[in-house]
């Protein structure tokens, strides 16, 4: 787990998994019971840069910025969870798109 320090994390966070991306999603694309998936409106870059320099809210292993959740993977990788931006699908729907 990525330890922080005066609200930075102590390595850099990285931008979530290429399968929670509308634009990325394939008939190949892993499947989980519930996935989160970010609309291509959304700068996740922004977002993860914000994070990495502090700009972030964080609570436990969750960190809001700019409106939207993500949760912090023992791996240091972000993954989004809710809000502006975001769209919650169970497995059928993800595998529909």
């Amino acid at each position: 787990m990525a330890q922080f320090i005066d609200g930075k994390p102590s390595r850099p966070l990285r931008r979530p998994d290429r399968r929670h991306y509308l634009r990325r999603i394939s008939t190949s694309s892993m499947a989980k019971e519930r996935n989160t998936v970010i609309l291509p409106s959304v700068d996740v870059d922004s977002d993860v840069r914000a994070i990495n320099e502090g700009r972030g809210i964080r609570e436990g292993n969750t960190i809001h910025v700019n409106g939207r959740l993500y949760g912090i993977k023992p791996t240091a990788v972000l993954h989004p969870i809710s809000v502006t931006g975001f769209v919650s699908l169970d497995r059928g729907a993800y595998k529909a798109v």
